[in-house]
């Protein structure tokens, strides 16, 4: 029984205690609400403002994220339509040659044929210049002839 008195005692000296750190917690509480109370309500709003932020941040975080493969989607498209590009211009440069080389070879055939008409039109020249003379030397002789039959018909 002496235990338990003496146990008794020891609980009731600790309620005591309890009680007396518990006044003493309440009247420093009760000193402290209105010193905190404008600090805690200040508080509760730069919670409720940075949750406000982390979601909006969030929100701009998941669409900055589908811009980003969305950009990505845009210059996978954008490398096809170079490529298809570049072969149709190597294309193009093929063509290009082609033309060129034909482009090429009908000017040294044109040249060609402008020296054919030249020599055929300087060689015309010289039949018609050779014709004239040879017309000329006709009408000389003819007239000539004429002239020598005339002297024979007047003796």
């Amino acid at each position: 029984i002496n235990r338990l008195d003496a146990k008794i005692s020891v609980l009731q000296t600790e309620s005591k205690d309890y009680a007396a750190k518990l006044k003493e917690s309440t009247e420093r509480y009760a000193q402290m609400v209105p010193k905190m109370g404008p600090r805690i309500k200040e508080l509760e709003g730069l919670v409720k403002e940075s949750t406000e932020s982390v979601l909006l941040l969030q929100s701009d975080a998941e669409l900055l994220s589908k811009m980003f493969r969305g950009q990505v989607v845009d210059n996978r498209k954008m490398i096809g339509a170079r490529v298809e590009v570049e072969e149709e211009m190597k294309e193009q440069a093929v063509l290009l040659q082609k033309e060129t080389e034909t482009n090429a070879s009908l000017k040294a055939l044109l040249q060609q044929q402008e020296v054919i008409i030249k020599r055929a039109m300087a060689a015309r020249k010289m039949l018609q210049q050779a014709l004239d003379e040879e017309k000329a030397q006709t009408v000389a002789a003819r007239d000539s002839m004429r002239g020598s039959l005339a002297e024979i018909e007047t003796l």
